[in-house]
This record gives C-alpha cells, structure tokens and sequence, in this order.
C-alpha cells in the first residue's frame, strides 16, 4: 500500500509553462490527500513562481545544471532528501531518468514515475507513457495509479495579488471597457519557436487600423530589444501600443492577461498562463506539436502550417530559416483573429 503523508513532486526539468501544465495534477492530489504535506523539487527558475502554488506546502531549489552539477552534488541533494524521511516520490518529470535514480538514493520507499528505458530499477510504480496526448494528461496518467482517472483538467493560474491587480488597473487606466485590447507575446525561449519581429509590427499595425485595437507586446527582459524593433518597423504612429517587455513580474503579466480580450503568442509559457486565465488565446506552432503543448481548454486558436519536417523539437532548424514560422503569414494570424473579434 503506498502511503500518501509526505509526498516529494519533482520535476527538475520545467520551465513556466511545465509548472502550469502540471497544476491539474497537484490539484487532484491535494484534493485526494487534503492532510499530506506536498514538496516540490524545481529548477531555480520557477522556484518563486512555484512558492505561490497553493497546493504545495514547501519548495526545494535543485540547481542541477549550474552550482549542484554532477553525481556529488547529487549526492548531497539525495541526503538532504532521505534527512526529510518523504514516503512517495513522484517524478512529474516525463523524460528524467536521473530524476528516479535521485528518489532511489533518497531513500524514498515509493517512487512513481514514466516508464523510460534506463529507470525501471529505480521506480516502483510504472507508468506506461501514452502518445499523441496533450502534457497535462501525462501529468494526470502520471498519478492515476493512486487518484484514479477522470480528474479535472482545467487549468488555473495562481498567484495574482492585489497589487499586481493595481498595477495593470495602471496601466490600462485611459482604456473603456469597451475597447478592444489585443496581447502580443513577442518571444520564447527557443529561436525556433519565435515569429519574425516585422510581422508582429505588421499584425498590431492591422489590428489598430482595421479594429482600433489598443497592442500590449509583453515578453522577457532579454526581449527588450524585440519592442524597440517592432516600433521602428511601423509606418506611422505608434500611439496604440503599450510595450510591457521586460516591464512585468509574471503575476503582473497575468493581470495583464487577464484585461487581454485575445493574446497572440508564439508556444511559450505566457501562452498557457493565457489559458489558466481563460483568455481567448491564437498560438502560432512550429517545430512543436499542438497535440501535446496547445493552450488547453475552450476558445482558443491553433496557427501551424503543414511543413513536412514540422514538428521538429529542434532548437535550431536545418534549415536555418525556421521554415515552419516562416510559412505563418501576417494574414494567416488576421483571419484567425477576425472571428473572435466578431464574438467578442
């Protein structure tokens, strides 16, 4: 029997979009096991954003590729682990071997976790990995040996305070409430993944003239560069736009989301902070595939062309142009865009 009291998460792999595609599977497992103290091992980066997920209770940094590199560092990490005495490893990680070989060190009586090639030895509940399904029902198979099936898979984005409310209440102060305000998530975290900067000045440009539509361009402080660019490439005023890049912490991008009557963006975490929010969200794909990473839920729009390589997972193209993004024409996004304007 697989005691569920002091239940260690991991998943040492995320970015911002994993941790909110998993929040369905922490979800079920707090309502399952409401009195369990749930710990969760992540990656630096999405350390403070997981210290908000109000289904777990404490959260470990393993900084596996940077200061805790290696099998010593492994080993400290491992010990640290056994010193907390967890009676369940759950490896959300779909892909990790070293992920079960780390619960195994720890000492972890029950570790649950995808069945790879490499970790069988180290897991005692397998689970036998589906194709063709989206992420977040990986996540949910993951647990369903000790939840059940038929979970709820309705995503959440969690976090936003009052203040972070106050401040896109700031930012769009000028704005009525029937105007109609547009997001466009100018980046990603793989080139491959990116649409160019002029079609995205081209699209805010279409967007304000044929509909008025007040543009807020959001991304990274890395991006910074990408919202300069995108007003050099308009043809006249760019009054309409709002740039946000670099300007937001992500609880503050979700309040900005949330004001979002569409949000346009490539496949990226905002893209499915967009989702949890219940924004109407147009995804542009390209070397990844929409069956597994789409903005889940209802009312949102897939762009993807039929390239015969796509999809890739390639962080740089063969090509060396990103033929899939490439093939994705500004009118391609406007005829994807016009409907929802007209059931706004």
């Amino acid at each position: 029997m697989i005691t569920m009291e002091n239940i260690l998460i991991m998943h040492t792999g995320g970015w911002i979009g994993d941790m909110v595609l998993l929040t369905p599977a922490l979800r079920s497992l707090k309502n399952k096991f409401p009195n369990c103290k749930m710990t969760m091992l992540v990656l630096p980066l999405v350390s403070e954003l997981m210290s908000r997920n109000p289904y777990l209770d404490e959260i470990i940094t393993y900084d596996k590729n940077k200061t805790q590199k290696g099998f010593q560092e492994m080993r400290k990490m491992a010990n640290e682990l056994k010193s907390r005495h967890f009676d369940t490893a759950i490896i959300l990680h779909p892909n990790s071997v070293k992920s079960a070989i780390l619960a195994y060190m720890s000492g972890i009586p029950n570790r649950i976790g995808t069945k790879l090639i490499g970790n069988q030895f180290f897991l005692t509940t397998k689970i036998k990995r589906r194709r063709n399904i989206h992420e977040i029902e990986r996540y949910l198979d993951i647990i369903s040996p000790i939840v059940g099936t038929g979970l709820d898979d309705k995503l959440e984005f969690w976090g936003i305070e009052q203040t972070d409310e106050n401040f896109a209440d700031e930012v769009l102060k000028d704005k009525e409430e029937s105007d109609l305000i547009i997001g466009l998530n100018v980046s990603t975290t793989w080139q491959t993944k990116m649409w160019r900067i002029d079609r995205f000045a081209k699209l805010a440009e279409m967007l304000n003239n044929q509909y008025g539509a007040t543009i807020i361009l959001t991304g990274s402080k890395s991006d910074i560069q990408l919202g300069e660019k995108i007003t050099e490439f308009l043809s006249g005023s760019s009054e309409y736009i709002i740039n946000l890049i670099g300007k937001t912490t992500l609880w503050q991008l979700g309040a900005i989301i949330k004001r979002c009557d569409i949000y346009v963006t490539c496949d990226s975490g905002p893209m499915h902070i967009s989702a949890g929010l219940g924004t109407r969200t147009v995804a542009l794909f390209g070397p990844t595939d929409p069956v597994r990473h789409r903005p889940y839920g209802y009312g949102h729009v897939i762009v993807k062309k039929d390239i015969k390589c796509s999809p890739c997972y390639k962080r740089e193209c063969k090509y060396k142009n990103s033929v899939c993004m490439e093939a994705i024409y500004v009118n391609d996004v406007m005829e994807s865009i016009r409907p929802m304007i007209f059931t706004n």
